[in-house]
């Protein structure tokens, strides 16, 4: 290898491989920062074009700071792998002066590979992806992999050694090829990803379909009154909501009950129609008798009812008669009844008067009576003194009376208000209740947006779809231009090769010169050279051709990508759409409006009973404080009340000593003066009793002797004779209408056409008419009903076919959905069924760390004198985390098995390099055994005693056999000692440089 201005190495540094690797095992030493680990970036970056770890993102700096501005970085590297001997050249990107002028200007990055063959090296390609590609196939490791197998960094193992299940997952994903694992993973992410949206189009769509189904079921009228409400369907019929009927049979439910329905519509028709016809036949019966029956009826009716007040009448003449006799005696009877009313009234009052007066007065005669009255006024006279006093008790009375009114009116005004605030309390719960009802219609109004975004969506994806059909058609033809174009050019660059070697010998000739040797055979004279010919190719010729080729390529690729976007677009459109139409997804897009329309008018009455809620509290509000307005008053009034109820306490105290037995004065003087006034009236009516009992006895001697004279046994009899002129006139007149009104019914009842009618039953004319009116509504109702039934089982016939159609077409995606999600829990360890929760690339991986710790362990036995080995194990992560790549170390001195942690820092090293080798000896094997001859191992010797170095030693010289060099990169003294073939790194302030030392040197 030759590093020229790379790292900290300024001018050009060979290393001679091949003889460090004849000795087996060799030393890289050199102080901190010398550049050693430069040494191993260099053999990297000439494989690889990059360097290992974070120093990968330092690659503008991979030129040498100490190099002159115008040396060229350079690494070539020399390397035999595959039984083939292989030259890299690279050149990293670097700055350097311009030729002409000043300034500065970016050189590229460059690449050169060729091949030894027959002892001529031959050029392979100088384009840097086609040299990666190149070796990539002949080392048969990627960048990742040969940075852990042939250089093999300790610190790296150390953290794989302590590491969890995942960060070895992300490591050993890098070593070993997973690929097409990890894509299977990934696959099944994206596939259960787009079955799901898949099937939650298919549903959305069938949910529309069986809403649209059960609107139209809704919609049907019953034959046992009102239609039910939407989604309630009689007993016995579907239930909507059931979750275990599929869209399928839930619309095969409905179509059967609106079949149902609608055969039972058409026999109501065919029923309804012969009833109308049987009830206007008898409503043209019953007008015509009925008229006839109404004539008779009332006249044999009318004609009863005068039979019937036969005795009546008979007394009616009698009465006249009797009348007729009596009236002479009508004014001597007005006498005698006045004369006795005054003698009644007179009684009367005398027992009202003598209720009035006094016990005592009720004793005596009418002279004691008068005694006793003048006592009582002689007694007034006395309690006049107490008047003025009594008059202002009475005056703050009055007040405490009108006190009493206010706060009556008060209360009454309260209760008023307290009514007024009960009913504002309950027309805020009404209008609560309304907001709350028209608030659970208007939530419908999120879901039919959604449902409005969704048809939206569709529609404009059925539009894009058939634009993406043309974009296809489109593209087709241009990928089929652009590899017809690709093809003639490639053919065109054949045919251009196929001249250029066949002339190729022409050309060889006229580069040779006198007594120069052929390239071809090396002879100095050319007795027959070949002639160019006019057929001939020249290289510029062949590039133009490759390039022009190249840009075609690029051009075929470019459409072909362009074709397949499109193709999965329309194939992702097609599944996305479901092969709907552009009608089809407007009309549901038109539906998924105006069910928008409905639930906005839903949420404007949610706003309207929000208002009147907000009213309700206002009027609540004013009446609880109308009624704390008036409990106000209310306390105002009772206090002032206390106030004249404590004058009044103290006045009627100072009469209290007047008023004697009474309750108070203004009693004793009114009661005293009373019972002097009834006193005075009873003597009073007492005289007129008398005079009007002598004018009765005088009156009915008088009657009687006039009522013997006219004939009457007695007066009282004479007196019920008697009939006042107007009632004796009326009288007469009845008698008179009586006998008049009996000779026209009968001669009703004798004429012809009512011969025989009241033999006949009668008919109820209104009933007739009322039965034909409701026969002619129950026809058309039922006429209404039978259409209405038939075209919804049209609709929902139709919609069972495009359900049943939808469903058929969407059950495969449902199971294949079903499939894959049970599939990808199970793939990437969230699925109960894996019970160790591993994904299926650590499964893949937990075999190769099985061969990992079994590859290791033959060199941690050794290592640690049979003490240590290393285990895979696949028990569970505590806190349910991922499992399956667990490492143990199992120690032979105490037979348990422990985590790798508790290892020491020695332990740690010999432990993790044992890991590594193991590791090197899998990802050779899994590279297809690929030899590989040349391994280096990077520091960390540093923290070994001297009987543990002594057996790493021994590991690692163990590695040489078979061929295999072994490079040590460490700084330890012991080792300089120990390994003779060396390369030594120096450190100075121009650079480091290389010095190799071998052991004949020493």
């Amino acid at each position: 290898m030759t590093m020229t201005a790379f790292g900290p190495f300024a001018g050009t540094e060979v290393v001679d491989f091949d003889a460090l690797s004849a000795a087996g095992l060799f030393l890289l030493h050199g102080p901190t920062g010398a550049g050693k680990t430069s040494v191993l970036d260099a053999v990297c970056y000439a494989i690889y074009g990059q360097v290992p770890g974070a120093r990968a993102t330092a690659r503008a700096r991979l030129r040498s700071d100490h190099a002159p501005a115008e040396r060229q970085p350079l690494v070539q590297l020399e390397l035999t792998v595959a039984g083939r001997r292989i030259e890299v050249t690279r050149t990293p990107e670097w700055v350097r002066p311009k030729k002409r002028g000043t300034g500065v200007t970016t050189q590229p990055a460059a690449t050169h590979l060729r091949e030894l063959v027959d002892g001529e090296w031959v050029p392979l390609t100088t384009r840097g992806d086609e040299a990666a590609q190149l070796l990539l196939d002949l080392v048969s490791m990627g960048h990742e992999q040969f940075t852990k197998v042939v250089l093999l960094p300790q610190g790296d193992f150390a953290a794989f050694l302590r590491a969890d299940a995942e960060e070895r997952r992300q490591l050993l994903g890098r070593l070993f090829s997973i690929e097409r694992f990890t894509a299977v993973e990934g696959w099944l992410v994206d596939e259960r990803r787009r079955l799901a949206a898949r099937v939650d189009l298919g549903d959305q769509h069938s949910a529309g379909l069986l809403a649209r189904a059960t609107e139209a079921f809704a919609g049907l009228p019953h034959p046992d009154g009102p239609q039910p409400a939407e989604g309630e369907l009689a007993e016995g019929e579907l239930i909507a909501g059931d979750p275990e009927a599929k869209p399928t049979r839930r619309v095969a439910q409905l179509l059967e009950s609106a079949e149902a329905l609608g055969r039972s519509a058409q026999v109501d028709l065919e029923a309804q129609t012969e009833l109308a016809s049987a009830a206007h036949l008898v409503l043209t019966q019953a007008v015509d008798l009925t008229a006839r029956h109404t004539r008779w009826s009332l006249a044999t009716s009318q004609l009863h009812a005068l039979d019937e007040t036969a005795n009546s009448h008979i007394e009616a003449v009698r009465r006249i008669a009797l009348a007729r006799r009596a009236a002479p005696l009508v004014g001597l009877l007005d006498v005698l009844d006045s004369a006795t009313a005054r003698a009644a009234t007179a009684e009367h009052a005398v027992q009202r008067a003598l209720a009035a007066v006094p016990a005592q007065a009720r004793a005596v005669d009418e002279a004691g009576l008068r005694l006793l009255t003048a006592a009582h006024r002689r007694l007034l006279g006395s309690l006049e003194g107490a008047a003025a006093r009594l008059a202002e008790l009475g005056t703050l009375r009055s007040r405490m009376a009108a006190l009493d009114a206010e706060r009556a009116q008060a209360e009454t005004s309260s209760a008023a208000a307290l009514v007024d605030h009960d009913r504002a309390a309950t027309e805020l719960d009404r209008a609560h209740r309304a907001q709350q009802q028209a608030a659970v219609q208007a939530v419908d109004l999120a879901s039919a947006l959604a449902a409005e975004a969704a048809a939206a969506s569709i529609a404009e994806m059925v539009v894009e779809r058939a634009a993406c059909d043309l974009a296809v058609t489109a593209a087709e033809l241009s990928a089929q231009d652009a590899i017809d174009h690709d093809q003639q050019a490639r053919e065109r660059q054949l045919l251009l090769w196929q001249q250029r070697i066949a002339n190729i010998a022409g050309e060889l000739a006229t580069a040779l010169g006198e007594g120069e040797p052929c390239q071809v055979c090396g002879c100095c004279e050319h007795p027959a050279a070949a002639v160019l010919s006019a057929e001939h190719v020249p290289r510029e010729t062949i590039e133009a051709a490759a390039e022009l080729a190249d840009s075609t390529s690029a051009a075929r690729e470019r459409a072909e990508q362009s074709l397949a976007v499109l193709r999965a677009r329309r194939s992702e459109l097609g599944a996305l759409t479901l092969g709907l139409t552009q009608d089809t997804a407007h009309s549901a897009l038109v539906a998924a409006r105006s069910r928008v329309q409905v639930a906005r008018a839903a949420h404007a009455t949610s706003r309207i009973e929000a208002l009147a809620v907000v009213q309700a509290r206002e009027e609540q509000s004013l009446a609880s404080a109308q009624q704390q307005r008036w409990a106000t008053l209310r306390e105002r009034s009772v206090a002032t009340a206390a106030e004249l109820t404590q004058a009044c306490d103290e006045l009627s105290a100072e009469l209290d000593r007047l008023r004697g037995d009474d309750e108070d004065v203004l009693a004793r003087s009114t009661r005293l003066d009373a019972e002097a006034e009834a006193m005075d009236w009873l003597l009073d009516v007492l005289s007129a009793a008398r005079s009007a009992a002598e004018s009765v006895a005088e009156q009915q001697g008088r009657f009687a002797a006039a009522c013997t004279a006219n004939g009457f046994a007695d007066a009282a009899t004479a007196a019920a004779a008697v009939l006042p002129v107007a009632s004796f006139e009326a009288l007469a007149k009845v008698v008179d209408e009586h006998d008049r009104c009996r000779g026209d019914l009968i001669a009703i009842l004798a004429a012809p056409d009512l011969a025989g009618v009241g033999q006949l039953p009668g008919l109820d004319l209104a009933a007739a008419q009322g039965r034909a009116a409701q026969a002619d509504r129950d026809l058309q109702r039922a006429s209404s009903r039978a259409a209405l039934t038939d075209d919804a089982v049209r609709r929902l016939a139709r919609l069972a076919r495009e359900v049943a159609q939808h469903e058929d077409a969407a059950a495969p995606a449902r199971q294949q959905h079903d499939l894959v999600d049970q599939l990808t829990g199970t793939v990437h360890g969230t699925s109960t069924d894996n019970a160790l929760r591993m994904r299926l690339s650590a499964y893949v991986l937990a075999a190769r760390l099985e061969e990992v710790a079994a590859a290791a362990t033959e060199r941690l036995a050794v290592m640690s004198d049979g003490r240590y080995a290393l285990v895979h194990t696949d028990e569970r992560a505590k806190g349910g985390g991922r499992s399956g790549l667990g490492l143990r170390v199992v120690d032979a001195w105490t037979g348990v098995e422990r985590d790798t942690a508790t290892l020491s820092g020695g332990e740690s090293f010999f432990a993790s390099l044992a890991l590594a080798l193991g590791l090197a000896d899998v990802v050779q094997a899994e590279a297809g055994g690929a030899k590989i001859e040349t391994l280096f191992v990077d520091e960390g010797f540093g923290t070994l005693d001297e009987d543990t170095l002594e057996e790493v030693m021994s590991v690692l010289d163990g590695l040489r056999d078979g061929g295999r060099a072994v490079g040590l990169v460490s700084h330890v003294r012991e080792l300089q000692t120990r390994i003779p073939a060396q390369l030594e790194v120096r450190k100075t302030r121009s650079g480091s440089t290389l010095v190799q030392h071998m052991p004949d040197d020493q």
